[in-house]
């Protein structure tokens, strides 16, 4: 399969283009573009432009045949009709405001479970589970971020979701952290055996919540490191 044909592939597994997504939410091109624009939807994960796709998490990759489109993860069609049902009641500064006031609140519950049972964000809690709230508004806020351009639509494989959202973006944070902690000479093979057991028991979770990048990124992914080191000890 040629270097286009697996791209397509996975892009059309995926993502929806503009003319898709318009269609699926019975909304014209226009309309769509527009709920770009004003920052209503989030932005395109992949901008396609004659023979090069940008993602926005990895950059540019030269792909000579690719036709211009853009593509946003099919996960997030639920997210954009509640979004589209706000526009019903409110102006699109209200409804923008509530999307993001539910995102954060979301997240931030998430986050505060996953301190408790996964991994401590000491900069955002007590140990009790209680709150940092400064330290709980830049994780919010940075996801938000992250949520609104595209990065997430990327990354995760159900980027419609805060929950799942924080769940991938914490335990990628627990496996890096884990693998940094005891390999500071980057050699796998010097860990202690409980160290290894605790990543490897983690990865696979992870390599579910986490997209599985088309054959140009991963190379470059946090799976791709993952699996180099899984591999140190399969042999």
């Amino acid at each position: 399969m040629d270097n286009l044909t697996r791209l397509q592939t996975y892009l059309s597994q995926h993502f929806l283009n503009t003319t898709q997504l318009a269609h699926n939410l019975a909304i014209s091109v226009a309309q769509c573009e527009q709920a770009m624009a004003a920052g209503l939807f989030p932005a395109p994960s992949y901008v396609a432009t004659d023979g090069c796709l940008h993602s926005v998490v990895f950059g540019q990759f030269e792909v000579p045949g690719l036709t211009p489109n853009i593509y946003v993860h099919r996960d997030l069609q639920p997210w954009m009709q509640s979004a589209l049902n706000l526009l019903l009641k409110y102006e699109i500064p209200v409804a923008k405001a509530l999307l993001e006031q539910e995102f954060k609140r979301d997240f931030g519950q998430a986050l505060q479970h996953l301190h408790t049972h996964c991994w401590p964000m000491p900069d955002a809690f007590q140990e009790d589970g209680s709150v940092h709230q400064s330290g709980l508004e830049v994780r919010c806020q940075r996801a938000w971020e992250y949520f609104c351009n595209g990065t997430f639509g990327v990354c995760v494989t159900h980027p419609t979701s805060a929950q799942a959202i924080a769940e991938k973006e914490i335990l990628q944070e627990k496996l890096m952290y884990l693998i940094e902690q005891h390999n500071e000479q980057h050699d796998p093979s010097t860990c202690s055996p409980e160290a290894v057991q605790s990543i490897l028991s983690l990865i696979p979770h992870y390599e579910e919540i986490c997209m599985p990048f088309s054959h140009l990124e991963y190379p470059l992914s946090s799976r791709k490191k993952l699996d180099d080191f899984a591999e140190q000890f399969d042999r």
